[in-house]
C-alpha cells in the first residue's frame, strides 16, 4: 500500500480503493537485464516501480523511455481490449516491481472519474509519442544515410525521444497530443537536411 500511495496518480484514491488495489498487487524482483515485459505478449497488467530503473525499448533497439521509482507502465491495457505489448521493458538495476491486474484497476477507475481521466491522458500522451517515434523512424528509413551518418542520425533521434519523455514527465498527465507533436517537431525535410549537412561536414 505504501508503494501505491507514493505514486502521484493514485493520490486521489480513498482508503477503500487503495485497499482494493493492494489486495491484487503481486510483488516481483528483477535483476539487471531481466525482461519485465516482452514485445508481442498479451497486456493484462499495470506495473508500478517501487525501486530501481528500467528501460523501455523498441524491437529496432531505440530506447523510448527510462523509468524509475514511482513511475508506472503498462497502462495501455486499461483502454484497449486484446492488446499486445509494443515494446520490451528491461531492468537496468535491481528492481522492485508491483504488478496489478488491469481488471482490478478498471473497477477502481469506474468509481473514480478523476483517476480515469488522468490515466487516459497519460495513455494518450504516450500513444502520441509512439506515433511520432514511428513517423521519425519511417522518415529515417526513407533517407539515404549510411555508415557513420546513419549512426549519428539514429543517436540524435534517440536523444530527442528521451528529451520528449523527460518533458512529458515534468509536465505531468495533462499533456495533450498537440503539445507532444510540438516537442517532437521536425519532418522528412529536416531529416534530409541533416543528412546533407553531415555528408558535407
Amino acid at each position: 500500500r505504501d508503494v501505491l500511495v507514493a505514486v502521484p496518480i493514485f493520490k486521489p484514491l480513498g482508503d477503500s480503493e487503495l485497499e482494493m488495489l493492494t489486495l491484487s498487487v503481486v510483488a516481483e524482483i528483477y535483476m539487471p537485464t531481466d525482461l519485465v515485459i516482452k514485445e508481442g505478449t498479451s497486456a493484462n497488467e499495470l506495473y508500478v516501480i517501487g525501486d530501481g530503473q528500467l528501460q523501455v525499448s523498441r524491437s529496432d533497439g531505440l530506447v523510448v523511455a527510462v523509468l524509475g521509482r514511482g513511475n508506472f507502465f503498462g497502462e495501455m491495457a486499461l483502454f484497449h481490449e486484446d492488446l499486445k505489448r509494443n515494446c520490451n521493458v528491461a531492468a537496468l538495476s535491481i528492481c522492485d516491481i508491483y504488478k496489478i491486474n488491469t481488471s482490478q484497476i478498471k473497477a477502481v477507475l469506474d468509481e473514480n472519474p478523476e483517476l480515469h481521466r488522468e490515466m487516459l491522458a497519460i495513455a494518450e500522451s504516450r500513444e502520441a509519442i509512439n506515433a511520432n517515434i514511428e513517423q521519425k523512424v519511417s522518415m529515417f528509413a526513407s533517407v539515404t544515410c549510411t555508415g557513420s551518418l546513419a549512426v549519428d542520425f539514429k543517436m540524435r533521434l534517440q536523444q530527442r525521444i528521451l528529451n520528449i519523455q523527460r518533458s512529458i514527465q515534468r509536465c505531468g498527465p495533462g499533456v495533450d497530443r498537440e503539445s507532444v507533436g510540438g516537442w517532437c517537431g521536425g519532418g522528412r525535410r529536416s531529416a534530409v537536411g541533416r543528412c546533407g549537412e553531415l555528408s558535407t561536414s
